[in-house]
């Protein structure tokens, strides 16, 4: 009386889906074969190896067999198809045992990937007689008593229900009502202070009750920000975060910014800071250089060029709002968006703009073309518009940076 559960098995490819059905305590009344396979060719299984099967299961035990109690092997191999008796101990418990077939030969060993049996509860079945989880006592059954006296011991010590029943005054430990009322006592008994715990005195986390100030003026190169920002980093710890009013002037509009400085390390810092009108700039030191101030959302005042956080080809993206002036009368007119000496490294990558009080430039009548180049904003009309004023927006990057 045998029931045999075939499937294949690829020696390079998992499948976590594969799942035997079997029943509890069943008796030498189950095999399972493996047809193998490598990269989905069948793999002659070489004569004289011996098959084992090596399990774990749900109570965290693990087995490995070859032979029957009488000595005979319990596997076989036929071509591409090896071949085990189940044991009863496999079966022994029920839920989910992880097991895998193990082909052994001299000094090489090779094994099937996981295979999952799922171990059916049969309440009305008898456990048969125990049996031993390995063939012969060797350095696996010294290792499975030691980890059966490790678990156990492990869910005693983990047992937190006092199953000795000692007492408080045995051990001289507090009650549990005088240990309630010392959690419970906020006005810091023990006098431990910020520093021995590694607190923030204050400031919501970033540790300053009040906020410091980041500022200069006069800066015309932006040197001196840099320079007080240094000293600034030095009193902050590495990974430590901290805010700040900051002002960089003229660098950025002369409006107070509530910043947010986090130092990754001495080398790499970035600052976040936002105005009271929502506008937002960015600051990053890295490799041990500060960059220049970046805006994220620019005023767009005209005439200001502004350095944008967006790329273009890894180089900073420069937004400026150029006051046109009046429209040509039936030629071309050109406007420098950037001053003359700059005109050969700066090349235009967007266009745009608004006649009048609000319609857009681009496809509006009469304008036969705009574009930029070389620094300059050109725009042609076929009719007499100087009457109409115009503002231009032109996206911009710069070959030097």
């Amino acid at each position: 009386m045998n029931i045999t559960h075939s499937f294949t098995a690829d020696l390079k490819k998992p499948n976590h889906i594969l799942c035997l059905y079997m029943v509890q305590n069943d008796k030498n009344s189950r095999t399972i074969a493996a047809s193998l396979y490598v990269d989905e060719s069948p793999w002659d299984i070489p004569s004289e190896v011996v098959v084992s099967l090596a399990y774990r299961k749900p109570d965290g035990t693990n087995g490995l067999y070859s032979t029957f109690s009488d000595g005979s092997p319990a596997g076989s191999v036929s071509g591409n198809t090896a071949t085990i008796k189940i044991k009863p101990q496999v079966l022994s418990i029920a839920g989910v045992v992880t097991a895998s077939i193990v082909l052994t030969a001299g000094e090489e060993t090779l094994a099937t990937f996981p295979i999952y049996l799922q171990v059916e509860e049969n309440p009305g079945s008898e456990s048969p007689d125990p049996e031993p989880d390995f063939d012969y006592e060797t350095l696996y059954d010294i290792n499975n008593a030691i980890n059966s006296i490790k678990l156990t011991l492990g869910n005693h010590t983990l047992n937190l229900s006092n199953p000795h029943k000692v007492t408080c005054d045995q051990i001289g430990a507090a009650s549990q009502a005088s240990l309630q009322a010392h959690t419970s006592n906020m006005s810091n008994p023990h006098g431990v202070t910020i520093e021995e715990i590694g607190a923030a005195p204050s400031g919501f986390g970033y540790g300053d009750a009040n906020m410091p100030s980041l500022a200069v003026g006069n800066d015309t190169d932006g040197s001196k920000f840099n320079a007080e920002a240094d000293k600034f980093l030095q009193k902050m710890a590495i990974g430590a975060v901290k805010q700040a009013y900051i002002q960089d002037s003229p660098f950025v509009d002369s409006t107070r910014y509530i910043g947010t400085i986090f130092k990754a390390d001495p080398n790499y810092v970035v600052i976040d800071a936002v105005s009271s009108n929502g506008f937002h700039i960015r600051k990053r030191k890295f490799n041990g250089a500060w960059f220049p101030w970046e805006y994220v959302n620019p005023p767009m005042q005209e005439n200001v060029e502004y350095r944008t956080t967006e790329r273009y080809n890894n180089k900073p993206v420069y937004k400026k709002l150029v006051n046109f002036g009046t429209m040509p009368n039936n030629a071309v007119k050109s406007v420098n968006y950037v001053p003359p000496e700059q005109t050969s490294i700066c090349k235009a990558i967007a266009i745009s703009g608004r006649v009048g009080t609000g319609s857009t430039l681009i496809g509006y009548p009469n304008v036969v073309y705009i574009y930029a180049e070389n620094g300059k904003v050109n725009i042609k009309t076929d009719t007499n518009m100087s009457t109409y004023s115009v503002v231009v927006e032109v996206h911009y990057f710069k070959t030097t940076d």
